[in-house]
């Protein structure tokens, strides 16, 4: 895990390079290289984790092929054993993956390394002998990669810092990209918060030439074929996470586990626990002293019946709060999900005893975990019922119910649900789960901004994560949707930034290919059971997982990992709000309506209206604008 910075296309200079990498030194606390081929400059910070010894050092070369490499190639033994002996090519003089993606792409081009590799990866390629470079992202998406094509001159880094390192980086905002923000939580890729970033997609790869720029996406959706029966279904996704999990404990530096006591992060360590000595596993999580919000006894409860050295840190409310003005400087780009917080702290207290952990990301976007996908079925019955009776009648009596300060409350999915209403069968997802409905954005923008920003249809991104997946049920599309936007643009992104502020190798058995592969074999109905107004999500993980952790673990409903933000905003984040959401400053930024948020403020104090995602947004945004220069 590392950072990466640099550009093609353009004359060497060290130090714009040199500012370029620094902005990711956080990602990489154990070295920084940097180099310049011609009209190609490369830039890295290196987090040590395979062979961490000096001869590992990037940019690294082998044969014309110069590379920067961020992340795990985790089938590098395999790749490295498969290569030919006597084809006349250098031999390998590191124990590095690296450097065995250089021998891989010297013998079967980028397009074979893409095909061959298992890993979460976002790297820079530069061939010095056909002048060509290229960019390239793993296919779920664990690892960041931003690039702006500036003539024909390209530049890229892993955060957005990077290139703002560059002084000829055009720094104006996205009106689109903003809007987006809102609506999602945070900015889903190509679009950045700026007009000239993009973010090179998930499974995609970019190749440069002579200033001619190409981008293709080379990984696709699993095959749902052959099917799985449902007897047959449970074993076989057990066997795809369990060697998923042990080719992720390859590490020549201190290695743990994320674990909230959730199904996703304990099918993780007890999978860990049957290849390895559970007495040597060391598991993480952080507890709140808010009930229904804290989850730390259900860890608790797996790591005992596994028998892990079980570590626990409690989020102090004092010290998450005091985190909340630094997130400006945490956020390459603004970003609002609240539980950056816990994840910060738990990084932090992680850090403190390994460099590498394993986390159960993934599982509820593959496997259907989420009420939402129950609520699916709920909304389809819903519809049914007229407009003018939903909307004249149901929407004022929910409305009437005081805004709860709890975890995914009753009032507040009732809410949700009946927004979420007014919207097509998979736009109504992303309100469902996102940030600021769009009933709103109108009178939250100043006119001319929000005119600005309707370059494009606000669900755009929605079409575009579901193309490909025409003729298949509506539960595997959305999970198609869940997987491209609010995983890999939303959940990943967050737990990266978190865990590379402090050096933290953050790494997802669940999005191993092998696991990708069987999940997509799954019917929807083995994945989400029982019916929708009592389902039973992520079935058959829960199946797989019998007789191997508590039953109470396997029964319990999805908790989620939040923050108490409806009280927060009440009362013990007023300063920073007065601070940020100062009149004056928000009318000189010609983006807010100062009135608005005003107004939006007071509802939420009087609990008439519950705005604690659209607070908490414009709340990151401000410190964001302010970090970087835009207030």
């Amino acid at each position: 895990m590392c950072g990466i910075a640099g550009w093609f296309g353009a004359p060497p200079d060290p130090e714009i390079l040199a500012k370029m990498t620094a902005a990711v030194a956080h990602r990489g606390p154990d070295d920084t290289g940097t180099a310049s081929f011609g009209e190609f400059s490369l830039g890295h910070r290196r987090l040590a984790i395979i062979d961490p010894s000096p001869r590992g050092r990037q940019p690294l070369a082998y044969g014309p092929l110069r590379v920067v490499f961020n992340g795990e190639l985790y089938n590098y033994r395999a790749l490295r054993d498969a290569l030919p002996a006597d084809d006349g090519l250098s031999p390998l003089v590191t124990g590095t993956d690296t450097e065995v993606l250089l021998a891989v792409v010297a013998r079967h081009g980028v397009s074979g390394l893409l095909e061959r590799a298992d890993g979460m990866f976002a790297f820079a390629l530069v061939d010095t002998t056909s002048k060509r470079a290229w960019l390239a992202r793993d296919r779920a998406g664990e690892k960041p990669l931003y690039y702006a094509v500036l003539g024909r001159r390209l530049l890229f880094g892993s955060e957005l810092t990077a290139l703002l390192a560059h002084p000829d980086l055009p720094r104006a905002l996205d009106p689109a990209a903003l809007r987006r923000f809102l609506l999602h939580d945070f900015v889903p890729s190509p679009r950045t918060v700026l007009s000239h970033v993009r973010k090179l997609e998930p499974g995609s790869v970019l190749e440069w030439h002579d200033g001619n720029v190409s981008v293709r996406r080379w990984a696709h959706p699993e095959p749902a074929v052959p099917a799985l029966r449902s007897d047959e279904a449970p074993a076989a996704l057990w066997r795809a996470i369990s060697d998923a999990v042990e080719s992720r404990l390859v590490s020549d530096v201190p290695l743990g586990f994320f674990l909230s006591g959730g199904l996703d992060s304990t099918a993780v360590v007890a999978a860990a626990a049957e290849r390895r000595a559970a007495s040597s596993l060391d598991t993480f999580t952080v507890g709140f002293d808010d009930p229904s919000f804290d989850e730390s006894t259900h860890a608790d409860a797996v790591a005992r019946h596994l028998g892990t050295r079980h570590h626990a840190v409690r989020l102090d409310e004092g010290r998450a709060l005091a985190l909340v003005p630094t997130l400006g400087a945490v956020l390459d780009e603004p970003h609002a999900d609240a539980s950056i917080l816990p994840t910060l702290l738990l990084s932090e207290f992680t850090r403190q005893h390994v460099t590498v952990a394993l986390s159960g990301d993934g599982g509820d976007e593959l496997l259907l975990g989420y009420p939402t996908f129950a609520a699916h079925a709920v909304a389809k019955a819903a519809e049914k019922v007229p407009d003018p009776l939903r909307r004249g009648l149901l929407a004022p009596l929910v409305n009437l119910l005081p805004a709860s300060e709890k975890n995914w409350s009753v009032d507040y999915q009732l809410r949700r649900f009946l927004d979420g209403m007014d919207y097509g069968r998979f736009e109504r997802h992303v309100v469902w789960i996102g940030g600021t409905s769009p009933r709103d954005h109108r009178q939250l923008f100043e006119p001319a901004f929000y005119a600005a920003s309707e370059t494009a249809p606000l669900f755009d991104d929605v079409d575009s994560a579901l193309r490909g997946t025409e003729g298949q049920s509506d539960l595997d599309r959305l999970g198609h949707l869940y997987t491209r936007l609010y995983l890999a643009d939303g959940v990943l992104q967050k737990v990266d930034r978190a865990s590379m502020r402090y050096g933290l190798e953050s790494r997802a058995p669940l999005l191993a290919r092998g696991v990708l592969s069987v999940a997509a074999r799954i019917a929807a109905g083995d994945k989400l059971g029982g019916s929708p107004l009592k389902p039973i999500t992520k079935a058959v993980l829960r199946r797989a997982l019998a007789g191997k952790v508590p039953r109470e673990i396997l029964e319990r409903p999805k908790k989620g990992f939040g923050v108490p933000l409806t009280r927060w905003l009440k009362g013990p984040l007023k300063p920073v709000m007065r601070d940020v959401f100062d009149a004056v400053a928000i009318r000189s930024q010609a983006i807010f309506k100062a009135e608005v948020i005003e107004k939006f403020i007071a509802e939420h104090d009087a609990g008439y209206r519950d705005h604690r995602k659209t607070l908490w947004a414009l709340l990151v945004f401000q410190l964001w604008a302010r970090q970087h220069g835009y207030s």
